[in-house]
This record gives C-alpha cells, structure tokens and sequence, in this order.
C-alpha cells in the first residue's frame, strides 16, 4: 500500500499551498495522504529538515521524501515513478 504523509509547521505558507497540490496528486493517482505537523519524533524518524516535506511510503517503508514546494506536475510525475518503482520490485520479489 502507497502513502503520502505531508509534514507541515505553523506558519509555513508553501505548507498551506502544498495542502491541496497533495490532494489533487492523491486523487489523480489514487492514493491514501494525511497531513501531519512535524514533531521532533517525526524529525528524528524521517530524517526531516524543513517543511513543507512529503513522505512517499510503501508497504509502511519510507521511499524518498521531498522537500519544499513542488508544483503539481513535478510532485505528479516524481510519485508515478517512485510507485511503480516499487511496484516493480514487489513483483520480482513476490512473482
């Protein structure tokens, strides 16, 4: 299962706009997003170094993560290949 997890901090203006660039990717592509505020626990887990970021995860594994705002095209076609990525490596793996 795919996820995408959006960290965001008080007071970040590309958070508040990335809220609905993540929607509208999430739609598209069909699949699960959450909004999250970043924590330092979060920090420490996911290596976190600014926000906004957004967590690919797979199989509850972190992928890759971005940082910072992306235009919906680029956020777009960055999880389309990082998902089927994945979805290829769970095919040879699994046959």
């Amino acid at each position: 299962m795919d996820k995408l997890i959006l960290l965001v901090g008080e007071g970040c203006v590309n958070c508040e706009t990335m809220r609905q660039v993540l929607y509208n990717v999430s739609n598209e592509l069909n699949i699960d997003y959450e909004i999250q505020d970043v924590t330092q626990e979060i920090i420490n887990k996911y290596d976190v170094n600014g926000v906004p970021t957004i967590l690919l995860i797979h199989n509850n594994e972190l992928v890759d993560k971005v940082k910072g705002f992306q235009p919906q095209e680029v956020l777009q076609l960055w999880v389309s290949y990082k998902v089927e990525e994945c979805r290829k490596i769970d095919y040879n793996i699994n046959g």
